[in-house]
């Protein structure tokens, strides 16, 4: 009785989301991405979980209300001040804990991947520039999900690992 209801499960899965129906060459299912799995169940639950009677809400859906969080970005070009510094907001779904030797506690992990130096395109200056982008939580939702993430670096085999849990 059990097996046939998780059978069930994932028969509406792969209904919903195809792409994890993909099967070897023997008809087995091939591994899959968990957090990928994941991500796209709770982006398609978003599009049909909506609160009836509150259409005129950016907030109507039921995974927008309790899952989605809200950062305040910052974007400082860091080559020149003549560029004012942009404040926008960013939704997410999830956050992503970045472990590494230094990170010992999940506010650590998350906290080292808030301010970061990236590179775009700068209309001041007419090329490609440094930026500092420094993200702030503005709205945690009720229910977060977080993403751990493993990276190292492999120097004997010369070889980028990335391992996601």
């Amino acid at each position: 009785m059990f097996l046939c209801f998780a059978l069930c499960r994932f028969k509406i899965l792969h209904h919903v989301l195809p792409q994890f129906d993909a099967r070897d060459d023997r008809g087995q299912w091939v591994q899959q991405d968990a957090n990928e799995c994941w991500t796209e169940l709770i982006r398609s639950l978003q599009t049909e979980l909506v609160i009836p009677g509150d259409a005129a809400s950016n907030n109507n859906s039921i995974i927008s209300r309790f899952m989605e969080g809200r950062y305040k970005v910052e974007l400082k070009n860091l080559e020149s001040d003549a560029e004012p510094i942009r404040t926008f907001s960013e939704s997410f779904l999830q956050l992503s804990c970045f472990l590494t030797q230094e990170v010992k506690y999940l506010q650590l992990g998350i906290k080292g991947k808030m301010t970061e130096e990236i590179e775009k395109h700068s209309d001041v200056l007419g090329r490609n520039a440094r930026y500092e982008r420094k993200a702030l939580i503005d709205r945690l939702p009720a229910y977060l999900s977080i993403q751990m993430v493993r990276f190292f670096y492999k120097e004997k085999d010369m070889v980028n690992l990335y391992a996601l849990f």
